[in-house]
């Protein structure tokens, strides 16, 4: 065989036309957030699976979490490293090994901030009936056939849908675009075929950032979490820092003095009322009644007239577990608008059964709840509480939220 057609040769230089592509779109991709973004999903035992008992188990289906940060690995290895995770898991979950599936899949590029999922392939273009389009069986010894296969394009255009479209993944509230990008060009018959499946695909040449999904238009409503309330009540936000009584305040707690710092170098209404010019406000029965309480015990009488003011400009919201998610942001609207004394806030309902928020573990209710409404209503949360943002986070859930400085009631 001569030498420029041996298959190692030929991966060489597919190897090469792959770095390159990867760093010409590396520059030429819009709003890059990730390189080398990992997914991955808790083992699914299938739609149509039991365990070893008769049983059906429909809780391993489907569940995919984003990995964060990750490189590139060899890919013997990382057949070996799930075979391994899940022979321990299915003997866990009493399941028959060869009924168990484990998912897992890399992204080249997230850009756009999230909401474009980008693969390079750097092969010459091949048809319907070539084994790359079709799948080729390896030869990893000791794994059941299910992991034993490498991936063929098609399979890997499906997962890369499914993947983008579990709950979890969803970004400004949408499911991010995949796209598929080729400087070697497509054969027309699979390039149909992807399109038809929902892929993108760009190619030959080099990568057009115009075919990447548009940006989403700003929320046009803000959710008000406790936190925020209180910054916008607080004496802090409103006094001048520099007063001898805030002063005197603030020596008690090192938080408190702390904020009064921050509130010199950067006033909090600068940086709040930008974000809240032009948006219709909304708040949580939870976060009112907590709030509430709070001004009631700590708040002074120059924040309790704030707070009276400020309840004239929100929509309040409690939870309905009997509601069904809307099917459209404009069904948002409350529909009759209800007012229970002179000058208090408009009162409506919304759903709060099925939401990604509702399952979040090691977030307190009445945070889901602030979590939940602004998830509703496609709205920028404001808050606070970064660390409750974090554990959603790590839970899969991505919320649009813009998180600012704690402050406190003063009393005054």
């Amino acid at each position: 065989m001569p030498a420029s057609s041996s298959p190692d040769l030929q991966g060489v230089r597919n190897n090469i036309r792959g770095l390159q592509a990867e760093l010409d779109l590396a520059w030429q991709a819009e709003a890059v957030v990730c390189l080398g973004a990992k997914f991955y999903s808790h083992v699914s035992a299938g739609n149509n699976s039991t365990n070893r008992n008769g049983s059906a188990d429909r809780n391993l289906v489907n569940h995919f979490v984003p990995c964060g940060r990750s490189v590139e690995i060899d890919v013997v290895a990382q057949q070996a490293s799930m075979f391994l995770a899940l022979s321990s898991l299915a003997a866990k979950q009493n399941h028959t090994l060869q009924n168990i599936r484990l998912s897992s899949l890399l992204m080249h590029f997230i850009s756009s901030q999230g909401l474009a999922w980008i693969e390079v392939k750097a092969h010459e273009p091949f048809d319907l009936y070539s084994s790359q389009w079709l799948g080729n069986p390896g030869h990893y010894k000791g794994m059941p056939p299910a992991l034993a296969t490498l991936k063929c394009l098609q399979q890997q255009a499906e997962e890369q849908l499914q993947v983008a479209q579990a709950q979890c993944n969803t970004v400004k509230w949408q499911s991010p675009t995949v796209v598929t990008h080729s400087p070697q060009g497509w054969h027309p018959a699979v390039k149909a075929e992807l399109n038809a499946m929902g892929v993108v695909v760009t190619g030959p040449g080099r990568f057009d950032p115009a075919l990447l999904p548009p940006m989403p238009p700003a929320p046009t409503t803000v959710n008000l979490d406790v936190t925020t309330l209180c910054a916008l009540v607080s004496e802090v936000s409103h006094g001048d820092p520099t007063r001898p009584e805030l002063q005197q305040w603030a020596q008690r707690v090192v938080h408190w003095r702390d904020c009064l710092a921050s509130e010199q170098q950067e006033p909090m209404l600068s940086r709040l009322q930008p974000l809240l010019k032009s948006k219709r406000l909304i708040v949580s029965k939870a976060a009112v009644t907590q709030f509430a309480k709070l001004v009631l015990q700590f708040g002074g009488s120059k924040e309790r007239q704030r707070w009276q003011a400020l309840q004239e400009t929100l929509t309040v919201f409690h939870p309905d577990a009997s509601m069904q998610s809307p099917t459209s942001v404009t069904d948002l609207q409350p529909s009759v608008a209800q007012f229970d004394t002179p000058g208090a806030p408009q009162t409506a309902a919304f759903p709060y059964s099925a939401g990604r928020v509702v399952r979040l573990q090691a977030i307190s209710n009445p945070q889901k709840e602030v979590f939940a409404l602004g998830d509703e209503h496609h709205a920028l949360t404001l808050t606070a509480n970064s660390k409750a943002c974090e554990v959603a986070a790590r839970q899969g859930v991505r919320l649009e939220v813009s998180i600012h400085r704690a402050v406190w009631l003063t009393g005054m």
